[in-house]
């Protein structure tokens, strides 16, 4: 199963941390995996998860709410995963 998803959202540093710590959370249990090859289930393959937040330096007005749902940073328009790189 290959998957790639994302998205970009106006979000504060204070959010930043909060979703970075909720996604090192839905991870944790898979960690030990790394250390005890016994907790390996049959058939299980490495995968690559790849989490990550980076600031966006957009030009024009910062999104001030609901308004803004046409505007130049839209999904309106965009097809699921259009604006991944």
């Amino acid at each position: 199963m290959t998957y790639v998803d994302g998205t970009t959202l106006p979000v504060t540093s204070a959010e930043v941390e909060v979703i970075a710590e909720g996604l090192r959370a839905v991870l944790a249990p898979y960690l030990e995996r790394l250390s005890d090859s016994s907790t390996v289930p049959a058939g299980a393959r490495f995968v690559r998860f790849l989490l990550g937040g980076t600031p966006l330096d957009l030009t024009g007005p910062e999104v001030e709410g609901p308004d803004t749902a046409d505007g130049p940073n839209s999904r309106k328009d965009k097809p699921d995963g259009a604006d991944l790189v």
